[in-house]
């Protein structure tokens, strides 16, 4: 099954577009409510060039309509059409395969085109120009979906999972840890005993019987017997007996085949130091050649042990002829004005070029920073247009093999300006090398 497809044209655009599903009216004129809504053209208000007919669809033409319609598989000329029809109008019945382009007026502003479409490349309609039954169908699934989403919330029960006894076992020795260091809170002072009518013996001194305000700032660590008050404890635990045996073995090796192998490698022995010996790997050498000479020393890349990471790459960019490359084209397209007979030449193009010669070079240093091998030639083609602004930039052709170059050097390009000479069309190579 097939819809007819009808398209209001004004200056070779589409102003609107009509997909008829079934039979309906197309009409045309300036009156309110028309399908399309055009100036007067010389036709009857309310003119419907297309009505539902007994057998599906009927063009009407008339007025000063001109162009061409086929009908049945042979062409027709409109305005031959309409000098045979009754009181300077023809109608006739179209469906299938036929098409027509019709000018509405002498002037060719306005035409009109139709042709039969299949349903399924009918363009989809927004929400608020669709169908009732569209409307109603989208409303009736979003219902549906909220239901479904508030019933799944209504019956999920939730259950609490057991808690895994390992991460019980942690979330207590890390409580232990931290409530065993915790600070007493200091305890209110009390008055001082009176002194008693007989001497008695004491252990350790009464202390002073005047109170001070304690310091709530400092914390109050209570003295161990055997411990040294100027030095916290270690504090014990039951991952110590599992740490303490490996850093037994960071010290002393104890048969590990990996950490035996990297201080064979560092060319150490076991027990030499915390862990056996010196990492092999790259070292600074001082002035006297000898490993760890410190910010005085000189670096000596290349050596043995040494870390060499090459030169500096800089990159140089030769722009325009005498380069080696293809010779700068320009192609002008016509002067800014009629009166004006300067045009764009390929002086102009150099000077904006080597102008911005530091912006476009860093789009081949950040690349070559990373692989050193990239060099070669890059043709851009740009356009210019009246207003010295460019528009269409792009590489044609480049043996630089790096897209993120000839990214860069299109957008690069694309914000110069050059001289409001008129349009042209600009091919110029670009030539990047390093030293």
């Amino acid at each position: 099954m097939a819809a007819l497809r009808t398209s209001l044209i004004w200056h070779d655009e589409v102003m609107a577009d009509v997909v008829s599903e079934r039979p309906q009216k197309i009409t045309i004129g300036p009156h309110e409510g028309a399908t399309f809504v055009t100036p007067q053209l010389g036709l009857p208000e309310g003119f419907a060039i297309v009505r539902p007919g007994s057998r599906g669809h009927v063009l009407t033409l008339g007025g000063e309509m001109r162009g061409t319609v086929c009908v049945g598989g042979v062409e027709h000329d409109v305005a031959q059409l309409v000098r045979e029809g009754e009181a300077g109008f023809h109608a006739t019945a179209i469906g299938g395969l036929d098409w027509g382009v019709i000018e509405l007026d002498a002037t060719g502003k306005y035409k009109l085109f139709f042709a039969f479409v299949a349903l399924d490349e009918v363009p989809v309609k927004p929400m608020f120009e669709a169908d009732v039954e569209q409307r109603a169908s989208f409303a009736f699934s979003m219902v549906l979906h909220a239901a479904v989403i508030f019933g799944t919330y209504q019956l999920y029960v939730h259950t609490e999972s057991p808690i895994d006894a390992s991460r019980d076992f942690t979330t207590n020795y890390v409580a232990t840890r931290i409530d065993k260091f915790e600070a007493p809170a200091p305890k209110p002072a009390v008055a001082a005993p009176a002194p008693a009518d007989k001497t008695v013996a004491l252990a350790t001194p009464m202390p002073t019987p005047k109170w001070h305000e304690p310091d709530t700032t400092k914390k109050i660590v209570q003295p161990v017997k055997g411990i040294d008050p100027g030095k916290r404890p270690e504090p014990k635990g039951p991952l110590e007996p599992q740490a303490e045996r490996l850093l037994d073995q960071l010290k002393g090796g104890n048969g590990n085949p990996g950490l035996d192998r990297l201080v064979k490698a560092g060319g150490g022995e076991q027990g030499g130091g915390p862990i056996g010996g010196e990492i092999a790997g790259p070292r600074t050498r001082g002035a006297d050649d000898k490993p760890g000479g410190g910010p005085k020393g000189d670096f000596k890349g290349g050596q043995p042990g040494g870390l060499d990471t090459g030169g500096m790459r800089t990159a140089t960019l030769c722009s325009g002829d005498n380069c080696g490359g293809i010779p700068v084209d320009v192609t002008p397209l016509g002067p800014k004005k009629i009166d004006e007979e300067s045009t764009l030449t390929a002086k102009d193009i150099d000077e904006v070029i080597h102008a911005a010669r530091g912006l476009l070079t860093r789009c081949y240093q950040r690349e070559v920073n990373r692989d050193s091998s990239l060099a070669g030639t890059v043709q851009v083609k740009f356009e210019i247009r009246a207003d010295g602004k460019v528009t269409n930039a792009k590489v044609t052709a480049s043996t630089v093999r790096s897209e993120a170059v000839s990214d860069c050097l299109t957008r690069s390009i694309g914000i110069l300006k050059f001289p409001a000479k008129g349009r042209a069309i600009v091919n110029y190579p670009f030539v990047f090398a390093t030293h």
